[in-house]
């Protein structure tokens, strides 16, 4: 090879390598600072110059979901209650398109305390419950999962729909708003939204939390040594392990090429990471933040369509097969 050749070889892998080693996901992110647990900060995941802080209200934030696309935020949250000396946790409704508007409490600490909840891109929202009495005088719901339409939202008093008995813990809404996955100690399972038709995925895994094109599910294995992991809705045989950890909160990044996770570190510190799902080392994000970001969300979806699949082939049994085995 001529030298010219390789000067043009050369130049060319100095031009694709440092790109491709050092890719990382960018957009803006609302995300909850370790140095503040009560407050939602918004800025670019590249740049710190531009966070600002957006919502200050004292509720310990738990889990958050956007509406990709839209205008609402769903926070799972802690508030003390001062005069029955208690601690409540509900869903929050936010828009984040207007920060001045109050937080809307959706589930008014009726339900005992709420797991995890999440928005569809039409404003659905599903959340999970652990039901129990506080007060003789507020009247028990069950332990489930409930749908309060977007319709219900900006009531007053929205009213929540119980669409299964069960005790689930995480869920999240398909992008194409037509599936719900949610897991409980048997793995994890999707519900049609329609016909409310449950199919069990995988029995090792929780977490569950859909790919931006919905074809996907990355969550986190029982058996230990607890592994990140993905799974494909279409081929759940196909099932990936992309990482050998026990992240406190992890999403996707809009693309889908990576999954975004947060460790525990020392003195309540977070570091963050960004793992490839092509495969390769997990790489340090948002280590501008002092001492890390507890737990952060995407404000905008993948410019491509987002779509999401019935599985196609016979390892997934309908829950009425599932109760009757057991």
């Amino acid at each position: 090879m001529n030298r010219f050749r390789l000067c043009l070889l050369y130049c060319c892998l100095a031009c694709i390598l440092p790109l491709a080693a050092h890719a990382k996901p960018t957009g803006e992110i609302i995300f909850s600072p370790s140095a503040n647990f009560f407050g939602l900060w918004s800025g670019n995941v590249q740049d710190r110059q531009d966070a600002r802080s957006v919502f200050r209200q004292k509720l310990l934030i738990i889990e958050l979901s956007i509406q990709k696309n839209d205008s609402y935020l769903i926070a799972v949250a802690e508030r003390f209650v001062e005069d029955d000396l208690h601690l409540v946790i509900d869903a929050y409704l936010l828009n984040r398109k207007n920060w001045f508007i109050k937080e809307k409490n959706l589930t008014l600490g009726l339900f005992g305390e709420v797991l995890d909840a999440a928005i569809s891109e039409k404003g659905d929202v599903v959340f999970t419950n652990r039901s129990f009495r506080i007060q003789v005088a507020v009247p028990r719901q069950a332990s489930g999962i409930h749908l309060i339409p977007n319709s219900e939202i900006r009531k007053p008093i929205p009213q929540a729909k119980l669409l299964k008995e069960v005790e689930a813990h995480y869920i999240d809404w398909a992008p194409n708003g037509k599936e719900i996955a949610f897991d409980t100690a048997d793995g994890i399972f999707l519900m049609d939204r329609l016909t409310l038709k449950i199919s069990h995925i995988i029995k090792d895994g929780y977490r569950p939390v859909f790919s931006p094109d919905g074809k996907k599910l990355a969550f986190l294995t029982r058996t230990k040594p607890t592994r990140l992991s993905i799974l494909s809705l279409t081929n759940p045989q196909n099932l990936k392990h992309i990482a050998d950890v026990s992240p406190l909160y992890f999403t996707w990044s809009p693309d889908g090429r990576y999954i975004v996770y947060t460790l525990a570190a020392p003195n309540l510190t977070r570091k963050n990471y960004a793992v490839p799902v092509a495969g390769g080392p997990p790489e340090r994000i948002l280590e501008m933040y002092d001492r890390g970001v507890r737990l952060f969300e995407w404000t905008h979806a993948a410019k491509s369509g987002a779509h999401a699949v019935e599985p196609t082939n016979k390892l997934t049994t309908l829950w009425g097969k599932l109760k009757r085995q057991n």
